[in-house]
């Protein structure tokens, strides 16, 4: 009997230990998704002279699979004629944005959940109403409304697209694809 009861302990010690290395692993690995990056502005200049500008303002991802995402939209947007900054959220970035013909917003999800640091950025946002505005996502599974969650945090106005990207490579393909359509349209 005295046996049956270390072996139990032993199980069940095991059982909690391994549960408290989940949890730390899954508070490490979602940390990501709340960091202010601040400031990595970069350009996609346009040298025709064109004055029509977009901006991408996205969350990075621990595997840098929104990062991919951004970018290749931003090339998408850019070979359609426009001037792309791409920035991460955060206070360094201007709340009024009336000068971008285009808006993009993105966002990895970890757990079910979109970058906090992305909807406050949102949320302090002016002057989106002339402006055409993309949201997408990154995630393994997007099937629990985070394309709804992050519209919502545009207050009124409503997105003129929305995505999803989760199928690795080819969503570089569609991203560059996204973009380019969307900028046209």
């Amino acid at each position: 009997m005295v046996n049956i009861l270390k072996i139990i302990g032993k199980v069940f010690f095991g059982f909690v230990g391994i549960c408290v290395i989940a949890v730390v692993f899954c508070s490490w690995y979602t940390r990501s998704n709340t960091k202010d990056y601040g400031d990595n502005r970069r350009v996609l200049n346009i040298t025709n002279g064109n004055s029509k500008e977009a901006l991408i303002v996205y969350q990075p991802s621990r595997g840098g699979k929104t990062d991919k995402v951004a970018e290749n939209l931003a090339k998408g947007i850019h070979d359609a004629g426009y001037e792309v900054t791409l920035d991460n959220p955060g206070k360094h970035l201007k709340t009024d944005l009336s000068e971008y013909s285009i808006v993009v917003f993105g966002s990895p999800v970890y757990m079910g959940q979109i970058s906090p640091v992305l909807t406050q950025y949102m949320n302090s946002v002016k002057s989106l109403t002339n402006a055409k505005i993309l949201l997408f996502a990154t995630g393994g599974q997007l099937n629990n409304g985070e394309l709804d969650t992050l519209e919502q945090q545009l207050g009124s106005v409503k997105a003129t697209e929305k995505i999803g990207f989760k199928s690795g490579k080819a969503d570089e393909t569609l991203a560059y694809k996204t973009g380019k359509s969307f900028a046209g349209k």
